[in-house]
């Protein structure tokens, strides 16, 4: 079959590499060019969507030259950037190359520091994601729940999404069919799958009228939530608990807040906290940072004293109410405090052997330069951005630190975005 007739607002880019974000990379007239959805080695036909100074972006318009690695997206939803619901960008490669390029995302996080132990690559597969936001609107049929395309406002209403849990997939038909019969329509639902069924958060402009909560009441029974809450602006409030929201860390159960934070997948989790015990495996006295319900202070109780920080106040009672529960009093300790304004520091740390930090994505620079400056032995960071993981890093190894192992956990299926999980050890 001929090519497409090349037109002015046309231009042919050979691939020549996958970037971070997985997008195609090429050049044109000396500048770097960005094609999402294209693979190394793919000759492509495509038109211009933006420039700026780092470059042009452009969208596909024929495969003239597809890759050995090019497969058929298993999702209705993926394909241009228009019409893709913006939550994947990588079903096009076959398996065997998208673990290869998941793992040089791990390798391209050490390369710039020597003699460090890479392990493979653990994938946690699709169906699995336990957590999502998603954007609702009022359509000619009713309510449409999705994701925004990529780069726009262009909601997408989602028919299926191998990426969720299935438990969270399948309610997705009746979430717009209740929602359509409410007096407001909502701007935002989530939805986190707990140990104990699903915890659902709506948030709109308003308060539910009491036909509205009549509806959602009855959403609730037939879906079988363990929760359901309202935020107003104001903060979430539960409408009604049918059961105990809990989510299991080690061998103890947390009665979590809406919207607290959880790992993207159940999977993920057990593989994290399987290497974050690993690493610590020698602890005795460990300060965990960021460190929401107790997602490794749990687990970490069964073998040292912890002491526990996080910026979120509800997130501090729930673990402190759980660790009270489970007779860990004075073996976990949690303290409500912002780490990104008041660091814990080298003084506070004079009887710790063990750092665990889960910072944010933007990463937390102002706690890494303090434990740079302390003496703790160990280090064990788990990151969700390579990028800021980088920076992170080397303000540790600016200090005297090693980075030693490093492993990838892929939870965030089909797309760019990665887990992290590394040794840091002291060497002066």
């Amino acid at each position: 079959m001929p090519a497409p007739a090349r037109t002015a607002q046309t231009l042919d880019l050979t691939v020549t590499s996958l970037g971070g974000l997985g997008d195609g990379l090429s050049t044109h007239e000396g500048v770097n060019a960005y094609v999402p959805f294209g693979l190394p080695g793919e000759k492509l036909r495509c038109h211009i969507t933006r420039r700026n100074r780092h470059g042009i972006w452009a969208d596909i318009d024929a495969v003239l030259e597809p890759s050995a690695d090019r497969v058929a997206a298993p999702c209705r939803h993926f394909g241009s950037p228009g019409d893709a619901c913006g939550g994947c960008s990588l079903q096009h490669m076959s398996p065997p190359a998208y673990a290869a390029f998941k793992q040089q995302l791990v390798e391209k996080s050490a390369a710039r520091f020597p003699g460090v132990h890479i392990l493979p690559l653990e994938q946690t597969g699709p169906h699995g994601r336990r957590r999502a936001s998603f954007k609702v609107r009022a359509g000619k049929l009713g309510v449409e729940i999705g994701f925004y395309a990529g780069d726009s406002h262009h909601l997408v209403a989602l028919k299926e999404c191998p990426v969720l849990e299935p438990a969270i997939e399948n309610a997705l038909p009746m979430f717009a069919q209740a929602l359509s019969r409410l007096s407001v329509t909502p701007q935002e639902l989530s939805v986190a799958l707990l140990d104990s069924g699903l915890d659902v958060m709506i948030r709109a402009d308003v308060s539910p009228s009491l036909a509205d909560n009549a509806e959602l009441s009855q959403m609730a029974e037939k879906l079988d939530l363990a929760r359901l809450s309202w935020d107003d602006g104001y903060g979430a409030s539960p409408l009604l608990s049918r059961r105990p929201a809990r989510v299991r860390f080690g061998e103890v159960d947390v009665e979590a807040p809406p919207g607290s934070f959880l790992q993207a997948s159940g999977r993920g989790q057990k593989a994290i906290t399987a290497h974050v015990r690993a690493f610590a495996n020698e602890a005795k006295y460990v300060t965990d940072l960021f460190s929401g319900c107790g997602t490794y202070s749990f687990p970490l109780s069964s073998i040292a004293n912890v002491t526990a920080y996080e910026g979120d106040g509800a997130m501090v009672e729930a673990a402190t109410r759980a660790a009270n529960a489970h007779g860990l009093s004075g073996k976990v300790e949690f303290y409500k405090r912002n780490l990104a304004h008041s660091p814990v520091l080298r003084h506070e740390l004079k009887r710790c052997d063990t750092v665990i930090i889960n910072p944010p994505r933007g990463g937390a620079s102002e706690q890494m330069m303090a434990l740079s400056a302390s003496m703790v032995k160990r280090i064990v960071m788990v990151s969700c951005n390579p990028a800021s993981f980088v920076r992170d890093a080397k303000l540790l190894t600016e200090g005297g630190y090693a980075l030693r192992v490093l492993v990838g956990i892929d939870q965030f299926h089909w797309s760019s975005h990665l887990e992290l999980v590394a040794l840091f050890m002291k060497e002066s």
